[in-house]
């Protein structure tokens, strides 16, 4: 069975595939398709299994659609590829606000998840690289979505090494 990810869109159920597998060649051509095939190929190639493809794929549906975009924009956002994070932040300027808003407000939970997720990513493998969360790219992104921080002290930026536990330690 497929995971699936299931959130609102527009006030309906979305399902995205967590990933796909399917072979892709690298002379794929999605051009000569009608607008709605296009979109479609588009918002499935961005769940790929191959980091590549996603980046790919989610840099020409932010430009073609916007707001179709704002779902698997926010989902790769929350994994953990910083090439792909990065081409998202220098493209979140294109995403309509008004539905990114709502996007937010239909989906609080999974959208919390999401940033727990990236938190999580975060400390596991960029914290080094980047020792204040609060400077993270990602930090910076979710920020934008106006998503509360599961942990003050991280949210206010505490460097590694400073970081205040979640839990009490008794």
């Amino acid at each position: 069975m497929e995971d699936l990810i299931s959130v609102k869109y527009d006030g309906k159920e979305l399902l995205i595939p967590y990933r796909i597998y399917d072979h892709v060649s690298p002379d794929l051509d999605l051009n000569s398709l009608p607008l709605e095939k296009k979109v479609k190929e588009y918002c499935k190639y961005t769940r790929h299994s191959d980091g590549h493809i996603r980046e790919k794929y989610i840099e020409k549906l932010i430009n073609l659609e916007p707001k179709v975009a704002i779902p698997y924009a926010i989902q790769l956002a929350s994994e953990y590829v910083l090439e792909i994070i990065e081409v998202i932040f220098k493209q979140f300027n294109k995403l309509d606000r008004t539905a990114v808003n709502k996007y937010v407000e239909e989906n609080q939970t999974y959208i919390t998840k999401s940033k727990d997720r990236m938190i999580s990513y975060w400390d596991c493998y960029y914290m080094y690289k980047c020792p204040r969360l609060n400077e993270y790219v990602v930090f910076k992104l979710f920020e934008q979505l106006k998503v509360p921080s599961p942990n003050k002290a991280l949210k206010q930026g505490a460097s590694h090494g400073t970081r205040k536990s979640i839990a009490p330690l008794s």
